[in-house]
């Protein structure tokens, strides 16, 4: 031990006790085993207020050290520490408490663990030791301890003022003597170190944890004693507030605006009736032991956390009257708050560069981001250690998904503008503006960001997020604006669906051969899985070149009397980005001669059905079209530049028969088109690719067949029509039934055992009903279309009419129309009312749609009427 002395700081341990005899003398033969120079170590005992007989054993107690004996009356545990320190000479102050029993080497860990620092404070472990019966109570509390030590002893773990606990702990006399000691107006519940921890903090003070600095805590407490100790505790952290009033927000009781309705009951009783809630409370004390009995494990924990916040809002309630006055309490403290600035630290200068920053500056808090997508923040939490270089990886290893996200946004993404800074919201409207519900774009991540502009008159903006066509998911950002910059819409894209990016920034680490297998799969190379893998690396199109693996496909557009719409859905399709393909548009008996002129103004193919319906219309282009795929949108619509690239993609499994797409909104201008979107669901909305086969659907899935796709975005093999039937003409717009052909024809093709793949990347932007009134119309047709469609699908045996029965009495009628008009979460009554009122129509209307279906088909099948111009001819060579 000799060659320590002249190494060691002379050490004081300091000890206050209370009617401990017993322990005490464990605690006192455990220091006199020290692996530690015996005369450079003192213990000073201080008895507060003992009546057992205690300052008797420390007079007798034979110690290898210098032994001190400081007698005082009741002044609790803060007090008995500060009289400890002016007993002793050590330049090395421990505390200890009277029941830890130290392992031999405490005394020299503790040393070691200072070094040559001068403001250091050292926390050493002592996880309870508890005799007897080991009950859920023991249980909890040895699992809460030794949660706090795990903690502790994690590198970079950062030190708050609630890490300082005094039953192992060490620091200078010069740091005691600066922060003037424990405060002897707090006491109990550990108070004192934890209002001492917050001006070790502010101070300067580093704290760091020993592990082998070991001591074991005899625990003698009970639930009865823990719930009287958390008491304690609510009138300290009271105290600790009113000397630290920056730090009430940050204390139990500043959840005191938490919403949670029975934390609010239990403050309830606290502060108004605390009689009542303490003669509950000793009850539900006493229902613990049956619980334990019972073995009702959870049932216990629950009901012994609600108790313990209740004691904990007692104590509270003890120092602040009121609910009311508490408020005020934590609402000045908030006040008193000042927010220090974040450091700004960007990872792509590397975690080294950024580590060094923090120990040159010592923020107390700091924003991570790695060029332009930001990680997260470290708060700047109150009494807390700044931060240090150390605590920079444990925090982005917490931050885990967000890092990878980010570096896979910054390494996948291109580069965008920080520079591009949002315009601010405007103080106030203009006069007479009317706010739109949202402004709608589509944004492809591969592509750099650009600022969107002019949202001043839209509420917010909404964005379709694509990654090589293939839909991502949609983002919303609020409006009321100039602009969104291109910075803030890829920060919103990075938070809601950064994970996507994850999967090709890994794919990029890989070994070549490791990415090559999993593209191709080591063997497979034929040409239509090499189209499809150029497009899905970078987007490329596809070329003339392709065409033998490539297959021809007719886009069929039917339409009545809608030119202008017509005009806005050719010119989208005429440029298609795609090889060979054909329009083909059915003018379904229009009464207006513009139709043929825009059809033929766009090199497309025309052709006049007189029998009215839409289904006689599609009929006919399935009878028309000269391609071995049919692909069918409405003139509402604006189809995606890559809208047949990605049905040719999907039909390359010979086994697909259909192949529908995503119908996103065109815009969103009107709360019509609003409610049609987002509160009843739109049409397609689905992002994922489904393979819906008989097999793998229930009937239930397969009579809810509008969930497969709809008519605006439909696609078909031809030869599915010789197997399956075509469109049946009694259904759809322009017969009684008002809808529903395209999803009967749909759940044919499945009932039949046939594939349908819906495919997101297939993508056309649908106009939605415009107005209130158009809105009602098209809900009171879907309300009337469905049950015909269910009644027809009985008709042609598709499923046992029982299973059908059931399901319109269920699903239709009880979960999809009952329950809106109960719940319509947004949507107005009247809309439901539409709805239901088709529905209760639908079986007359069925019985008129048969009888309409007869005489339509009667008129003469009249030779269809086809025009083509010389530059359609070569308009269409051209494509």
């Amino acid at each position: 031990m000799s060659e320590h002395a002249a190494f060691a700081p002379r050490v004081s341990v300091i000890i206050p006790t209370h009617d401990r005899r017993d322990t005490l003398r464990q605690t006192l033969q455990a220091l006199a085993k020290q692996e530690f120079p015996f005369e450079r170590m003192e213990v000073v005992v201080v008895c507060d207020a003992c009546s057992d007989g205690t300052d008797q054993m420390v007079r007798e107690f034979q110690a290898p050290f210098s032994l001190r004996l400081v007698r005082q009356r009741a002044a609790g545990a803060g007090a008995s520490r500060n009289a400890g320190v002016a007993a002793s000479t050590g330049e090395l102050l421990l505390f200890l408490d009277d029941d830890v029993e130290p392992t031999p080497g405490l005394v020299a860990a503790h040393v070691r663990a200072h070094g040559a620092g001068r403001d250091r404070v050292v926390v050493g472990p002592y996880p309870p030791v508890a005799p007897g019966r080991l009950s859920l109570y023991r249980i909890q509390m040895r699992e809460w301890w030794e949660r706090q030590f795990h903690t502790m002893r994690q590198p970079g773990h950062r030190f708050t003022y609630r890490d300082v606990v005094s039953g192992n702990l060490s620091l200078s006399r010069e740091l005691f003597t600066r922060v003037e000691g424990f405060d002897p107006a707090i006491t109990g519940a550990g108070g004192e170190d934890w209002e001492l921890g917050v001006r070790l903090l502010a101070a300067g003070a580093e704290l760091t944890f020993a592990p082998d600095a070991l001591a074991a805590h005899h625990e003698h407490s009970d639930l009865a004693r823990s719930f009287a100790r958390t008491r304690q505790e609510g009138r300290s952290d009271v105290r600790i507030g009113m000397r630290h009033p920056a730090l009430r927000p940050s204390l139990p009781l500043g959840a005191v605006h938490a919403n949670e309705r029975a934390d609010a009951l239990l403050r309830f009783f606290a502060f108004d009736v605390p009689l009542l809630g303490g003669m509950i409370a000793t009850l539900l004390r006493h229902a613990l032991t049956l619980l334990e009995r019972a073995r009702l494990r959870q049932l216990w924990r629950a009901l012994s956390g609600a108790l313990r916040r209740y004691w904990y809002w007692r104590g509270v309630a003890e120092r602040i009257r009121s609910a009311r006055a508490l408020r005020a309490f934590v609402a000045e403290g908030a006040a008193a708050r000042v927010e220090e600035p974040l450091l700004e630290l960007d990872l792509r200068h590397g975690v080294e560069e950024a580590e060094r920053a923090l120990d040159a500056q010592r923020p107390a808090g700091a924003r991570l981001r790695c060029g332009a997508v930001e990680i997260g923040v470290i708060p700047a939490l109150p009494a807390a250690e700044r931060l240090r270089g150390a605590h920079l990886r444990p925090a982005l290893a917490a931050m885990a998904p967000a890092t990878l996200i980010a570096l896979a946004a910054d390494r996948v993404l291109p580069p965008v503008q920080i520079a591009d800074a949002s315009s601010p919201r405007p103080a106030a409207a203009v006069a007479g503006d009317v706010l739109r519900p949202a402004k709608v774009i589509s944004v492809e991540i591969t592509q750099p960001m650009r600022s969107v502009q002019d949202l001043t008159h839209y509420r917010a903006l909404r964005v379709l997020v694509r990654r090589h066509g293939m839909p991502v998911g949609w983002v919303e950002l609020p409006g009321e604006r100039a602009m969104v910059s291109a910075t803030e819409l890829l920060q919103a894209i990075v938070r809601s669906y950064g994970w996507y990016l994850v999967p090709a920034l890994l794919d990029r680490a890989l070994p070549a051969p490791a990415r090559a297998g999993a593209a191709g799969g080591g063997e497979r190379g034929d040409a239509v899985h090499a189209s499809a893998v150029r497009h899905e690396a970078g987007g490329a199109r596809i070329t003339p070149t392709d065409s033998a693996v490539v297959p021809r496909i007719t886009v069929a557009v039917c339409t009545r009397d809608r030119a202008a719409m017509l005009r806005r859905c050719l010119q989208a399709l005429s440029t298609l980005d795609y090889p060979s393909y054909e329009l083909l548009v059915v003018d379904n008996a229009s009464r207006d001669p513009e139709t043929r002129e825009v059809a033929l103004q766009f090199g497309a193919r025309y052709v006049r059905e007189h029998r009215p319906g839409l289904d006689w219309a599609r009929a006919r282009a399935v009878r028309e079209a000269r391609t071995p795929i049919i692909a069918f949108t409405d003139d509402d619509t604006v189809a995606d530049a890559g809208w047949l690239r990605a049905i040719a993609r999907a039909f390359a499994d010979p086994s697909v028969a259909a192949v529908t797409g995503l119908i996103a909104p065109l815009e969103m201008e009107t709360h019509a088109q609003w409610l049609f979107e987002t509160i009843y669901g739109g049409m397609t909305q689905r992002l994922t690719p489904w393979r819906v086969q008989r097999q793998t659907v229930t009937r239930w899935q397969m009579l809810w067949a509008s969930a497969y796709g709809v008519g605006a975005n439909m696609s078909f093999r031809r030869e599915v029509f010789d197997a399956v039937g075509t469109f049946d003409p009694a259904l759809d717009v322009g017969t009684p039934s008002g809808g529903a052909g395209d999803i009967e024809l749909l759940h044919r093709i499945v009932a039949s055992g046939r594939v349908l793949r819906y495919e997101p990347s297939a993508v056309v932007w649908h106009h939605h009903r415009a107005t209130m009134d158009a809105l009602r119309r098209q809900l009171f047709d879907n309300g009337r279309s469905f049950p015909i469609y269910l009644m027809t699908c009985a008709r042609n045996r598709t499923l046992p009419v029982h299973t059908i029965a059931s399901f319109a009495l269920r699903e239709w009628m009880g979960r999809w129309l009952l329950r809106r008009m109960v719940r319509p979460r947004g949507m107005p009554r009247r809309m439901v009312w539409a709805e239901l009122w088709g529905t209760m129509l639908s079986p007359v209307l069925y019985v008129r749609t048969r009888a309409h279906a007869r005489r339509i088909a009667q008129l003469p099948d009249e030779e269809p009427v086809v025009a083509r111009e010389p530059d359609a001819a070569a308009s269409l060579a051209a494509r």
